[in-house]
């Protein structure tokens, strides 16, 4: 092991503490005995009467080889329970006070359940003296191996254990134990022979810690001469460092490892044709030319139309109203100080990682303080943060049971009143109320509603439902809130047992109603009371002008006159949901008759008052909640919730969440890295009431400048959202102003929405020639004139379905990618020529086909990069195939209401029986189509709810794989526009270089699909804006008029062939990528706009005169003329030198 670490040493190659720490361990705990001592001790022993017996081997299997059945060995080492011939073992135990364990062989093989020969196999190939076990197979995993084998001969058991294919060998020949085979199966070994005892063969203790202690001077030698020349690398390139992006250090679950396919192990080096996922490629124009294909579609020019003007002259405009700033605020209620936030910041989600790690993390410091003088921490129940979170996930259990109940009863109320032939005008208010009409004013939309504490619902449709749930949560009938929703309420409980929908859930049993809720019954469903809200509304409202809109064409299409009156203006004096169901009746139930919410728990969010009122009512978390109130108040008498609620608007947005649910604010002593490692923890800023009344001050001031704004970091809003496993925070970013964003300003203080992120980072574009006019557009964005405008670098990406990107980058000739290193292959260049053949020969032959030179200096050069969506999607095919695995392995037994044939045997009716989880869900009634029923589905579904409940929401399995899917999703996102950031210069996690003057252009192009494909074009257009905005790159629109049509080398036509995704150029005679050949052509519409300030003629329509529609209305001069019908630049751009 020394000669190991001085090799290292030599070789110049890492050296990690485990290289250093084992030997010095071992020689620690080594026993310095030599020759000389242990003959003297041999001789006393004698003297002193004792049988002493000198092996030639180790004194181990001299013993086991001696040993009788009655007989009691006695000895530290442990391995001699493994001999044949050892039953009783007497093992020494403790430092002080030693005692002496004793292990007997029958009682072993009895607790194990092996027999002796299993026992010694397991002892071979296990961890023992003579050698070590197979990596990540200890002794448990090894017993569980061995007890599938059959008891033969032990050579044969071993075999057998490394012929197993969960048995898996990186090095065959250390991993044989053929040394601890030797031992314990034979009892004999190798003695040493008087020839290796030499005074030059024999490694004394001594020699050993000389050499140790002379590889950690050299150690320490290299150590101080690698920091010098650390140092000077670092004083050398201190101008041009550019700080690199920490990696994550979890590993993803799905995420997909870049290995080549014939090597996935990792032990072998990669092939050197083997290419990452998501780089991209550099391209020069093909030396030779290709065949046409079989099947070839030309494009053909076709004059451009202008749109036609609307004929009815338009009706005035109404002028825009201008925003005003708000006044300062002049009293610290909280409510209004939140309103304030809300008005100024946007609103943000922020992902804090498990509930469990959270709260452990931020009731850890307050474990003893929860706890009263007097009290010991032993004396509480349970832990703070184990109540806590049971807390919080017991809320979230009962308020999905309460929706999915709501639901359930509301479907059956449906089907009840539309199975009738009339609608009575009392079922006409009720579904009012479920769902307002179209006519009235109310948005069906409230993902952006703000909730503050204390607020009560203002939607009508939300008050009813929210009543009507804290009723099937509580069982006790509205009666505190105003009189028309309470009355409202009650009616419709009363309706639904006149129905008979509501005696059939036996609501008058004890438990249901709870006399005595474990939550407060009005505080714990209204988050899931407005999440059904929006689902009714979004559904029925969204769902019936979808209908209206299809029969309406069908009408028009038969061209027969209308039966029946489609048109929802003319139908607001029905309500929506009959409206609906009456539409969906004649397209044969295409749209599901109801929203239903799945088994497993959704998120929701709670606010701080909530959570108080939830922790109130556990003993535990009172007296924590006590100590934290009485802080600031002196509370005399029992704690309550009065005293709570009052404590509480006085305090800081997120005290109770920093307390109790996500240590936030917590950066104190802590340096910038480790807050850049904090993520969102560090940024989240805890300011009191006075502090949030001065900055929604500052900011409403008439002296504030939005264009020097430059505060960054969250403030808590108080609520948090969770779904027992995950815990996400709401806060306002502070970084960003609703003011700057929807244009509150004057246009002289609004900071450039280009360049700058205070207006936000959302996917919003501007078409280039909307922004580039004239010459100081291009001198304010780039800091160049056109003149100068050959150092930019151009990237278009163009995003389809198939192909979710197709990006091409142009560089100029000095400048390289991210990552780049340059290959010489001159050596070989030369090598190749003398075998085609003389000088002479090459140069004729290049001067009579120049295309078939080689690549000249002078040749533009660019990179591409196309990614398929099935790749991007591999994350999402390996979860749904780890759900559809699980959904098959889990058995339940089936209904007891199901129908067993007697004709069959009582093993095939057990088998019968057990009905997998898959089977349950695809045996659900339909809730579309023409037999499609409410009654059924629901019926169905309430038969296995114990099981489906325990499979979905028994562990938080599922959430945890939910959870890895999407962070794999998020890192496929991030690689992809890695690359493409690299392709200019730049990467992920570093600000743009000031030098480096790059212009990003994307599609504008809207498609749709008739086949309801799924397409991840604009969710990673999102995300790609998002990133390189606030990265400092400008990202402008381009117009994809002819990008996909014509050839960027020729600007001729293109043709296309069988394949959607390769075209054919006749010209040129060369194959394209659609997607590529698409983003080449937006980097010459963008180099023509910044260099010319006109997109090139042949990306632009013709008419049928011949001129020019988009063309400027000044001309240009010759040069640029030339210069536009090349395509872009006068002069082509230099490539790198080979």
């Amino acid at each position: 092991m020394a000669n190991q670490v001085q090799r290292r040493l030599d070789n110049n190659q890492r050296l990690r503490k485990t290289h250093l720490n084992k030997p010095q361990k071992l020689l620690k705990k080594a026993f310095h005995w030599n020759l000389e001592d242990r003959e003297g001790f041999y001789q006393h022993m004698i003297n002193r009467g004792w049988t002493i017996k000198l092996c030639p081997t180790e004194a181990d299997i001299a013993i086991a080889a001696d040993c009788q059945p009655e007989d009691i060995v006695v000895s530290i080492d442990s391995d001699l329970i493994i001999y044949r011939t050892v039953r009783t073992l007497w093992r020494p135990v403790g430092y002080k006070q030693q005692t002496f364990r004793v292990y007997d062989k029958d009682s072993i093989l009895d607790a194990l359940n092996l027999t002796d020969a299993q026992l010694l196999t397991l002892g071979i190939v296990s961890r023992n003296d003579y050698g070590n076990n197979v990596p990540s197979l200890g002794i448990a995993t090894n017993c569980k191996l061995v007890k599938d084998l059959s008891d033969r001969g032990v050579t044969d058991m071993v075999a057998a254990y490394l012929q197993d294919d969960r048995v898996i060998r990186k090095n065959t020949g250390r991993e044989a134990f053929s040394n601890a085979l030797k031992v314990f199966a034979t009892m004999t070994q190798t003695a040493v022979t008087s020839t290796d005892c030499t005074p030059q063969n024999v490694v004394t203790y001594t020699s050993l810690r000389h050499k140790m202690d002379t590889i950690l001077d050299q150690l320490k030698r290299n150590k101080k001469q690698r920091y010098e020349n650390h140092k000077v690398k670092k004083r050398d390139s201190a101008e041009t460092w550019v700080p690199r992006h920490k990696s994550k250090q979890q590993p993803l679950r799905y995420r997909t490892i870049d290995m080549p396919p014939q090597d996935r192990s990792g032990s072998k080096p990669s092939p050197a044709g083997f290419r990452s996922r998501y780089s991209y490629k550099e391209r020069f124009e093909p030396v030779t030319k290709q065949d046409p294909p079989d099947v070839m579609l030309q494009h053909k020019w076709k004059p451009w139309k202008p749109k036609t003007d609307d004929p009815q002259p338009q009706a005035p405009t109404k002028s825009k109203k201008t925003l005003k700033i708000r006044d300062p605020l002049h009293d610290a209620n909280k409510k209004k100080l939140l309103e304030g936030l809300a008005h100024e910041h946007p609103l943000v989600t922020l992902d804090m990682g498990t509930l469990r790690a959270n709260v452990s993390k931020a009731v850890a410091p307050s474990e003893e303080s929860s706890v009263p003088s007097g009290e010991s921490s032993a004396m509480s129940d349970e832990p703070l943060a184990t109540t806590v979170i049971a807390c919080i996930q017991g809320a979230v259990r009962e308020a999905s049971v309460t929706k999915r109940l709501c639901q359930e009863l509301i479907s059956r109320y449906f089907d009840e009143v539309f199975s009738r032939t009339v609608v009575s005008q009392k079922d006409q208010d009720f579904l009012d109320l479920l769902c307002p009409r179209l006519s009235d004013s109310t948005s069906d939309d409230d993902s952006t509603i703000v909730t503050n504490d204390h607020d009560s619902p203002t939607d009508k449709t939300e008050t009813f439902i929210h009543s009507f749930m804290a009723f099937l949560y509580s069982g006790n009938p509205p009666s505190s809130m105003r009189a028309g929703i309470a009355s409202s309420v009650n009616d419709f409980i009363y309706r639904l047992r006149h129905y008979g929908i509501l005696p059939a859930f036996d609501l008058s049993t004890a438990g249901n109603p709870k006399n005595a809720p474990e939550y407060t019954p009005y505080l714990l469903v209204r988050s899931v009371s407005k999440q059904l809200a929006v689902e009714l509304k979004q559904h029925y409202k969204r769902g019936c002008q979808k209908l209206s809109e299809q029969l309406l064409k069908q009408q028009e299409a038969r061209s027969q006159p209308l039966l029946f009156n489609f048109n929802m203006e003319q139908r607001k004096h029905i309500p929506t949901i009959e409206s609906f169901f009456f539409f969906n009746s004649l397209v044969g139930h295409k749209y599901q008759v109801t929203p239903v919410s799945p088994i497993e728990h959704g998120f929701m969010t709670f606010t701080e008052s909530e959570l108080g009122a939830f922790f109130i009512k556990k003993p535990s978390l009172r007296k924590h909640l006590r100590s934290l109130v009485e802080q600031d108040t002196q509370v005399s008498g029992e704690f309550k919730l009065v005293h709570l609620n009052s404590w509480l608007p006085r305090q800081a947005p997120g005290l109770l969440i920093q307390s109790f649910i996500s240590p936030v604010a917590t950066t104190d002593g802590l340096s910038s890295r480790q807050k850049g490692r904090a993520g969102h923890v560090a940024a989240i800023k805890l300011l009191n009431l006075d502090e949030i009344k001065s900055h929604v001050n500052n900011l409403r001031d008439s002296s504030f400048q939005p264009c020097l704004y430059d505060d960054k970091g969250y403030i808590l809003h108080g609520s948090v959202k969770t779904d027992g496993f995950r815990v996400q925070l709401l806060a306002f970013k502070i970084r960003e102003l609703q003011s700057v964003r929807f244009r509150r300003y004057k246009e002289q203080l609004l900071p450039d929405r280009l360049v700058s992120t205070v207006g936000g980072t959302d996917h919003f574009l501007q078409e280039i020639h909307n922004v580039v006019k004239t010459d100081i557009d291009v001198k304010k964005i780039w800091d160049c004139t056109t003149n100068q405008a050959g150092d930019i670098t151009y990237l278009g990406v163009d995003l389809g379905q198939t192909c979710v990107v197709g990006a091409c980058a142009l560089l100029p000739s000095h400048k390289q990618p991210r990552g780049w290193k340059k290959k010489n292959r001159s050596k070989n260049r030369k090598k190749r020529r003398r075998r085609r053949g003389s000088k002479e020969g090459k140069k004729a032959t290049v001067e009579s086909n120049p295309a078939a030179g080689s690549r000249s200096t002078d040749r533009a050069r660019y990179l591409n990069l196309a990614v398929k969506q099935k790749a991007v999607l591999q994350p999402m095919f390996k979860h749904r195939a780890w759900i559809e695995a699980q959904k098959t392995a889990a058995t339940v037994q089936s209904s007891t209401g199901a129908q067993l044939s007697t004709s069959t045997t009582e093993a095939a009716q057990d088998q019968q029986r057990l009905l997998s989880i898959l089977d349950i869900e695809t045996n659900f009634p339909a809730l579309r189509g023409e037999n499609s029923s409410a009654r059924d589905y629901f019926e169905h579904r309430n038969n296995y709810m114990a099981e489906l409940d325990k499979f979905y929401n028994g562990n938080h399995k599922f959430k945890k794989h939910a959870w890895d899917h999407a962070r794999a999703k998020k890192e496929e996102y991030r690689r992809i526009t890695d690359s493409l950031l690299r392709m200019v210069g730049g990467c992920v996690g570093a600000k743009r270089d000031a030098n480096n003057k790059v212009v990003i252009g994307i599609g504008l192009g809207q498609f749709g699909s008739d086949k309801k494909l799924s397409s991840l074009h604009t969710t990673f257009e999102a995300y790609f804006i998002k990133q390189a905005r606030s990265l400092g790159y400008v990202i402008l629109g381009i117009n994809e008029f002819y990008t996909s049509k014509k050839c960027p080398t020729c600007h001729h036509f293109v043709a296309q062939t069988d394949s959607l995704r390769r075209l054919y150029c006749p010209h040129c005679q060369k194959t394209l990528h659609r997607d590529i050949m698409a983003a080449h052509n937006m980097c010459a519409a963008m180099r023509g706009q910044v260099e010319f300030l006109q997109r090139p003629l042949y990306l632009q329509p013709v008419d049928e005169n011949g001129q020019y529609p988009w063309m400027m209305q000044q001309g240009g001069s010759s040069k640029r003329r030339a210069a536009l019908e090349a395509g872009g630049r006068a002069t082509k751009i230099a490539s790198v030198p080979n």
